[in-house]
């Protein structure tokens, strides 16, 4: 006979914004952080729209986003998924 199986409470949210930057990560997230919504992962996938930008200066900016999201959730699982350019 098998047990009865826990069932496990799980919320997922999905927050889209298109045309979105790694500039505007840090904006479009503010309320989470203000309320302390602090998930257990958040898997980021924007930057498609970044690729014109110098390489040094792109850097810069996805570390600055990646830091104030480890500062803001601290005991999150944070996953990037690779930036890929939009064919013409």
């Amino acid at each position: 006979m098998i047990g009865k199986v826990p069932r496990l409470e799980q919320q997922v949210a999905w927050y889209c914004y298109r045309g979105a930057g790694w500039g505007d990560l840090h904006m479009n997230i503010d309320m989470e952080v203000l309320f302390n919504n602090a998930p257990k992962v958040a898997v980021i996938h924007l930057g498609g729209n970044n690729l014109k930008l110098p390489f040094k200066e792109l850097f810069n900016i996805i570390h600055a986003e990646i830091r104030y999201l480890g500062d803001a959730w601290p005991e999150a699982i944070l996953i990037w998924t690779d930036i890929l350019e939009q064919g013409s």
